[in-house]
């Protein structure tokens, strides 16, 4: 046999097998793999750019995605992403989706389809509400949001990053932040269920021990007063879940133990930290802006009800 026909016939093979596995449609994800971190990274460059925003996608929490879970849709055309939901759940009673679709591959129906197929995990899970998470500057996704049954404005948030960190001083030496033990879970969830109010069983605090999330304490004297977690990856230190029992709220307790976090993490090497607050929620937003973060853009949260969609 010719080896140059050879070698002809194993590339046309190898061609051939290339194409047959070269992703189409919908695909639903447990886990990410860095292959499709990185894809679904590329496409949110486009789509910023495309719109001048800012997809909120959640990067700490794609990174580290349970493998039981099915929370990622990804639809291909010919091998190239062209459209990505994410679901995060964070309660029992909703949860958040945030996804984009490739410019030039809109208006073909794969929002729908991978919006379909989100709307079946989150009623397998029993949740009842979904919270679509879109870019307050953003064109296309308001207008698709708008677009379905049942979906109506519920409110927005800030997106906040440490620009230039500014020490708080501190008056409470009795005022202490230590991370959280796991004996501490049960307190965990008391206290965010008090503080923002969330009917009971609302928090897992399975959440605030993952291995790429600390959770940390305030405690004044011997009592525990109040959370705050931190979650790192990638793009840098995420700070939520942060509050105080009500009865320690308002006085100077939050702001201390905020500005001890910061300095904590850039010790440590992590310069970028964000976070996000309501904007409704003044107060908080002055605390943070007395820290040292600026607002960078805000995101509009839409709920729909989930009892009367009917899949196509």
């Amino acid at each position: 046999m010719n080896e140059s026909w050879g070698i002809k016939v194993n590339k046309k093979l190898g061609d051939m097998l290339k194409v047959m596995t070269l992703h189409n449609g919908l695909i639903i994800k447990r886990g990410l793999d860095a292959k499709d971190l990185e894809e679904i990274k590329k496409l949110s460059e486009i789509c910023n750019e495309y719109e001048k925003i800012e997809v909120k996608l959640n990067w700490e929490m794609l990174q580290s995605r349970p493998k039981k879970e099915e929370n990622d849709f990804l639809y291909y055309e010919n091998g190239v992403l062209v459209g990505f939901f994410g679901l995060y759940v964070f309660n029992s009673r909703e949860a958040e989706i945030g996804g984009m679709v490739l410019p030039d591959a809109r208006r073909k129906g794969i929002f729908q389809t991978l919006l379909a197929q989100a709307i079946e995990e989150v009623k397998s899970r029993g949740i009842p509400n979904l919270l679509f998470v879109v870019d307050n500057n953003a064109k296309s996704g308001p207008l698709f949001v708008k677009a379905q049954v049942d979906t109506q404005y519920t409110f927005s948030e800030y997106c906040m990053v440490l620009n230039e960190a500014k020490p708080q001083p501190k008056r409470f030496e009795d005022v202490i932040v230590r991370k959280a033990k796991p004996e501490d879970a049960n307190f965990i969830v008391d206290c965010m269920e008090v503080a923002f109010k969330l009917p009971k069983g609302d928090v897992k605090s399975e959440r605030f021990y993952q291995p790429d999330t600390r959770a940390f304490l305030v405690v004044k004297g011997q009592e525990k007063v109040g959370v705050l977690s931190v979650q790192i990856g990638d793009e840098g230190a995420f700070i939520f879940g942060f509050c105080l029992l009500p009865e320690y709220q308002g006085q100077g307790y939050g702001r201390q133990a905020l500005s001890e976090i910061v300095q904590t993490l850039l010790k440590e090497g992590e310069t970028r930290q964000f976070l996000d607050v309501a904007c409704e929620n003044k107060r908080a937003l002055e605390l943070y802006q007395d820290c040292g973060f600026v607002v960078i853009g805000s995101n509009d949260y839409f709920a729909k009800q989930l009892g009367s969609y009917q899949k196509s």
